[in-house]
């Protein structure tokens, strides 16, 4: 999505679209915030981001000012650029024309997240799900004759944290659940097959999109058959309206909500040993200090970011102190912060590097799972922002018996500036060096 952002603010720039312009942003989300990043590290700055939450009214959102769209639209001022990213995108834009504001001259939608989306009742779409539901019989016959599976069980988006999750519990699921059955256990993407490989599932496929969302479809007929493992996938997003109802975390909806299992219920632990030989080579190459480095994972797809300058002056400030910092880089995509060095390493590797380095500073991610069972110093930020009934701090907490808490540093960004973050951090890493 950042690739796209650029792109189109690209074109507005270019076209000089944003000169003189009072400029907001729709949205205090994970979109929202690419936007505001993008444009800052341009040196454009946003004087408002808007939002239809009573609760974020008069926030902070990256240091920007959140306030309802009226508030601040009213009366109409023909300078404003309002730049949207969000399924929403309709309904928002009929909002602020109700305000006398016009599209592609005032409201521009960045990212269009809605181009694959099919909710209506055309002919085209009727046939496009019926050919769906037969490539899903074809994918799921395959499979079983492959693994002679009686159940195809299937985590169908990529985040690797969820994988993490499921893959706790997932064989205490089988025996108590199934009886033991024979069955298979299908992903996307080449990093959560990698996430999945570090537990004893015995059975494991990695299938194409198409082929997942094929077999998808046919789910929905066939639930005793195929098992969805996600809680916010298609027919079971009714959990989106549960997140964090008196406490309920993501780790519960998956364990108690899907799964059906107990409290009691202990989860399995990866299987990440690696040799002596292989951690030193790891941290020869690219020269890990022990005990005195950094690994930092400042990069998280799904929820709202800070900014992008937080992360060059905690390097900065680490290197002060005399630490050596790195940057995790998972993916060619990824670029080492200013200052830091680029490392990467194996899933599976995760652990005994970090033991190695010392420290982790992490925003709340997928790679928080990765690392759950590291004994290192793990500071994990998560930003101020509400999900569901509670807050991504609650739902995505880190209290679950998978994550070790020893040396474990959580802590939301509620703070209006940077800077405060910043000490917070550093406090932490003093107080506890």
């Amino acid at each position: 999505m950042k690739k796209d952002v650029a792109k189109f603010i690209d074109r507005l720039v270019a076209n000089k679209f944003l000169d003189n312009k009072k400029i907001m942003v729709f949205g205090a989300n994970a979109s929202g915030s690419i936007i505001i990043n993008d444009l800052l590290e341009r040196g454009i700055n946003v004087d408002k981001v808007l939002d239809n939450n009573p609760a974020l009214d008069g926030s902070y959102f990256l240091e920007i000012e959140v306030i309802k769209p009226e508030k601040e639209l009213e009366p109409f001022y023909e300078k404003t650029i309002v730049l949207i990213a969000s399924r929403y995108y309709e309904e928002m834009k009929k909002q602020l024309e109700s305000l006398g504001y016009s599209e592609n001259i005032h409201i521009f939608e960045v990212v269009d997240l809605n181009r694959n989306s099919d909710f209506n009742l055309s002919e085209e779409t009727f046939h496009k799900y019926l050919s769906l539901l037969k490539k899903g019989i074809e994918v799921y016959e395959r499979l079983r004759n492959k693994f002679g599976a009686d159940l195809v069980m299937m985590s169908p988006v990529k985040p690797n944290g969820d994988i993490y999750i499921i893959c706790s519990y997932l064989n205490r699921y089988i025996q108590e659940k199934h009886n033991s059955a024979s069955y298979v256990f299908t992903v996307v993407g080449k990093s959560c097959e990698l996430t999945a490989k570090m537990f004893n599932v015995k059975y494991i496929e990695l299938i194409s999109m198409e082929d997942n969302d094929a077999l998808v479809a046919l789910a929905n007929f066939y639930p005793e058959k195929i098992k969805i493992l996600n809680p916010y996938h298609n027919y079971q997003e009714i959990y989106h309206h549960l997140d964090g109802f008196k406490g309920l975390t993501f780790v519960e909806e998956i364990k108690h909500g899907l799964l059906g299992l107990s409290k009691d219920v202990h989860p399995e632990f990866p299987n990440i040993s690696i040799s002596e030989e292989r951690l030193i080579q790891i941290c020869e190459q690219y020269g890990i200090v022990r005990g005195k480095s950094v690994i930092i994972a400042p990069y998280a797809n799904s929820i709202p970011l800070i900014k992008a300058s937080f992360w060059e002056e905690l390097v900065v400030s680490l290197k002060i102190a005399g630490f050596k910092v790195f940057t995790n880089c998972g993916n060619p995509e990824e670029e080492p912060i200013k200052g830091s060095e680029r490392i990467f390493y194996e899933f599976h590797e995760a652990v005994a590097v970090s033991e190695f380095a010392g420290t982790v500073i992490c925003y709340r991610s997928g790679f928080s799972e990765i690392i759950a069972s590291s004994k290192c110093r793990k500071i994990i930020i998560y930003p101020d922002h509400i999900k569901g009934l509670s807050t991504l701090r609650v739902l995505f907490g880190m209290e679950d018996a998978i994550y070790v808490q020893e040396n474990l540093y959580q802590l939301t960004n509620t703070y209006a500036y940077t800077k405060d973050l910043l000490d917070e951090v550093l406090r932490y890493m003093e107080f506890n060096h």
